[in-house]
């Protein structure tokens, strides 16, 4: 009975966190969109060009938008968070994602889909329910859950509707869940619960590629529990469904990159080494031994850092969690003197050393991993990539402080049970309140402050929309977000290469540079690098307090 109750409460909480997680996108989104007609705009360049993807998909049925002018321009085309091949504008991140919401989208519509990942957050705590409960107990189950709802990480990235790294997790919990499902299913000839399994790590597997090492141990912990109940028929079911979505990969891949075996990753204008056209954060080559570097790119693709371990480490995992891992801890010590009575079961055991060695691989791997944009760094903390890497080892500490929790509880001596009660919702409600002020209140990437500048964005495109004509071209150094796909955009960043370009298409396009650059730097540019190619930036219009429009002229 007890156990219907815990679920029938999570349900509740699902539902509520369905409106929560999805708060920007009901919020800031769909009011911005109904003034710009339906344009997209968000915060992140990942987001934006997974939602055009998307979209893309439900309109066209395609993951490519053509860009002829790429042609004439050397490339030159194009935002952020994308790749060119052949000219064209195709993902540069995993499909997995992109494919799953562009098939739902076909059926839901391109604004429905803005929810998803707020709705696969939401229902991630039951499943996660369902798997804590099958290593330890009710009781433990349901307060891993409940902390879950309420984790910073989890709830800032349930929050982001175009970003992988909510649904990412949602398949993880659930290809675990039924994995745990098949160990305990009596009629040894039906394999349904591993057909599932093998399907959500598929997906998983193609939403995070990269993450292959350490779904393969999750796997591990099932396997262990139940190895004498596993048959054969399981792990060919499993296998065969866990191929099916690295089929679908695959011929995706072939209809965009020509090539059923690559990724968007790649330097597509590079014929060379697969290792040579990895992109630049990558510290690996094709120099020297060819296996021994593609075991750095498995184990060490950034290269080994202890210093950087450590302070990312600090940072990110200390820092960042440091509530939780103070109960976690405690919680771990609890288990240990359990593990000294003979009372811990062989299946908590071995999540506990799984969970270790999966930690310990993911704080090594990214914490290797040295951001080299320096504004990144300076004002993005909930923000960062490396909060939604470190996401898994946030979520593998919840077990450990609800078997606090749940000791805490068990409590033998005479306390009475309302005192037990208050510390266990006190220390609920501390964490809950930690997670809030991170998640919205976060002085440069809070959602509060994301919805601000969604808010200005849509301010500033609709100024822009009013003072360009449609077929224009905008230069940009980092507000691709809110012009393109609406309007063709370049890249700029101080590469000046991109202006004799430009100035194959310049008679037939108008252009313009959309920049906080002050004066001295726009005369700079004039007299100094653009005189070269008769051209010229003239101010068209201060858009607000920050930021000002130019037009690219030939001056001849």
């Amino acid at each position: 009975m007890k156990n219907r109750s815990h679920i029938s409460i999570l349900i509740v909480l699902s539902i509520v966190f369905v409106v929560v997680y999805s708060w920007l996108s009901w919020s800031a989104l769909l009011p911005g969109m109904d003034k710009l007609n339906d344009q997209k705009i968000f915060s992140w360049p990942d987001a934006m060009a997974n939602s055009f993807f998307i979209d893309q998909y439900i309109s066209t049925g395609k993951f490519i938008m053509e860009e002829p002018l790429n042609v004439i321009t050397e490339n030159v085309i194009h935002p952020r968070s994308v790749n060119v091949y052949d000219y064209d504008i195709v993902p540069v991140s995993f499909l997995g994602m992109i494919i799953m919401y562009g098939w739902i989208g076909k059926v839901i519509g391109s604004n429905l889909v803005l929810f998803l990942t707020a709705i696969f957050g939401a229902f991630t705590p039951l499943l996660f329910y369902g798997i804590v409960r099958r290593l330890f107990n009710k009781q433990v189950a349901f307060f891993s859950a409940v902390l879950l709802f309420t984790l910073s990480a989890f709830v800032y990235y349930s929050s982001l509707a175009m970003l992988h790294t909510t649904f990412f997790i949602f398949l993880i919990m659930a290809g675990l869940y039924f994995f745990i499902r098949q160990g305990e299913e009596i009629n040894k000839n039906k394999s349904y619960f591993a057909a599932l399994s093998g399907l959500f790590y598929g997906l998983a597997l193609i939403t995070r590629s990269v993450e292959f090492f350490w779904i393969g141990l999750l796997i591990l912990i099932p396997f262990f529990i139940y190895i004498k109940k596993i048959r054969l028929v399981w792990i060919l079911t499993f296998l065969a469904c866990l191929f099916i979505p690295v089929l679908v990969l695959m011929y995706y891949n072939y209809q965009i990159y020509d090539n059923a075996f690559t990724l968007g990753y790649l330097n597509m204008q590079s014929d060379g080494h697969l290792l040579d056209r990895l992109t630049d954060e990558f510290e690996v080559s094709s120099a020297g031994n060819v296996l021994v570097n593609y075991l750095k790119l498995i184990f060490i693709p950034f290269g080994f850092s202890a210093k950087y371990i450590y302070l990312n480490f600090n940072k990110y995992i200390i820092d960042f969690s440091f509530p939780y891992l103070t109960f976690a801890t405690f919680g771990f010590v609890l288990m240990i003197i359990d593990f000294a009575k003979k009372k811990l079961k062989q299946k908590q055991l071995v999540f506990v050393i799984v969970s270790a060695i999966i930690c310990a691989w993911l704080s090594v791997y990214y914490g290797n991993w040295q951001f080299i944009d320096p504004l990144v760094l300076q004002y993005n903390f909930i923000g960062s990539s490396y909060v939604r890497y470190f996401l898994p080892i946030y979520i593998i500490l919840l077990p450990f402080v609800a078997y606090l929790l749940h000791k805490t509880l068990s409590f033998k001596y005479k306390v009475y049970n309302l005192i037990k009660y208050a510390i266990v919702i006190a220390i609920i409600g501390y964490l809950s309140f930690y997670s809030y002020n991170l998640v919205y209140k976060s002085t440069h990437d809070g959602l509060i402050k994301q919805k601000d500048v969604i808010k200005s964005s849509y301010a500033r495109a609709n100024e822009i929309d009013s003072l360009v004509e449609k077929n224009a071209i905008i230069i940009t150094n980092r507000h691709d977000k809110l012009l393109w796909p609406k309007h063709r955009v370049v890249m700029f960043n101080l590469d000046y290469t991109v202006f004799p370009r430009l100035n194959e298409v310049i008679d037939r396009y108008p252009i313009y540079y959309y920049t906080l650059m002050p004066d001295v730097d726009i005369n700079y540019i004039n007299k100094k690098k653009i005189s070269e190619f008769n051209l010229e930036l003239i101010e068209v219009k201060k858009i607000d307090e920050q930021f000002r429009l130019f037009r690219l002229n030939n001056v001849e």
